[in-house]
């Protein structure tokens, strides 16, 4: 059969496929993760690329610090506006200790990359993502197949919809290669997964209007694009222009979902 003529593992040439699987194979060398964890290892003063986002991160767990006293009785709803200074000082501390608690697990997780050796392969990545984005498998097709040539074989909805069972299977050897909680772990990595996708849409579409890109495709153009300026670096800043006029910050950028996804929140734990 037609669907079975070409493999979804290997991009047609030139196509958008191709440049976004290559995309994702760049991010997921994770370059970002030293600079992470130096922000998060001075939280009180971060620096580097994710600086803001661990000033918010902070500030989002002092919220969640305030919001578990009041629950708990021992802070009223009214002293919200002034709080004393005794018990500010221990909201930052609380505070402090959640970052610090999901520093180890991502410190836990980086060291054992070597050892456990196994990531969710970026095609994969790509086809799920363009699958919640575009709405339909025949739709995902047709969004990937863009820019490939008249005569060559592309992906189609089969493709897509296979892609769907394999997704799932590769995020559950993941998880079990870093010892990873599963608690509502799928859904945030595919709001990774889509946040990437349409930050790289943005940073092809910004490549089109330099002259020197303006004629490449696929796999030629993300690492044109990457000579150029290091391709994770625009698509994080682009990631967070995305959540800013959304007007969520933090609420899908990748970093503050990996941290999350690696320190569930309680809630997520009871709703699991």
């Amino acid at each position: 059969m037609a669907q079975y003529e070409i493999s979804a593992s290997r991009p047609t040439p030139n196509s958008d496929f191709e440049f976004y699987t290559a995309g994702f194979e760049i991010l997921a060398e994770r370059p970002y993760m030293p600079e992470l964890m130096a922000a998060l290892a001075s939280p009180a003063r971060p620096a580097g690329t994710f600086g803001d986002c661990v000033v918010k991160l902070r500030q989002n767990k002092r919220e969640d610090v305030i919001a578990d006293m009041i629950g708990a009785g021992l802070l009223a709803a009214d002293q919200l506006a002034a709080l004393p200074a005794a018990v500010d000082a221990l909201v930052n501390e609380l505070a402090t200790s959640r970052l610090a608690s999901v520093s180890t697990v991502l410190e836990y997780a980086s060291a054992a990359n070597a050892a456990a050796g196994y990531r969710i392969p970026p095609f994969l990545r790509v086809l799920s993502a363009a699958e919640n984005i575009a709405g339909s498998p025949t739709a995902a097709a047709h969004l990937l197949g863009r820019n490939s040539a008249s005569f060559a074989k592309v992906l189609t909805r089969h493709h897509v919809a296979r892609a769907r069972i394999r997704y799932a299977q590769a995020v559950r050897a993941w998880l079990q290669a870093y010892h990873l909680p599963a608690t509502d772990i799928l859904v945030s990595i595919v709001d990774v997964d889509r946040l990437w996708f349409l930050a790289l849409q943005k940073v092809r579409e910004d490549a089109r209007q330099d002259p020197k890109l303006r004629r490449l495709r696929g796999l030629a153009l993300a690492r044109a694009i990457d000579d150029q300026r290091p391709l994770w670096r625009q698509v994080f800043e682009a990631a967070n222009a995305l959540d800013a006029s959304a007007g969520r910050p933090l609420k899908t950028a990748v970093s503050i979902v990996l941290l999350d996804m690696a320190c569930p929140r309680a809630d997520h734990v009871q709703a699991a």
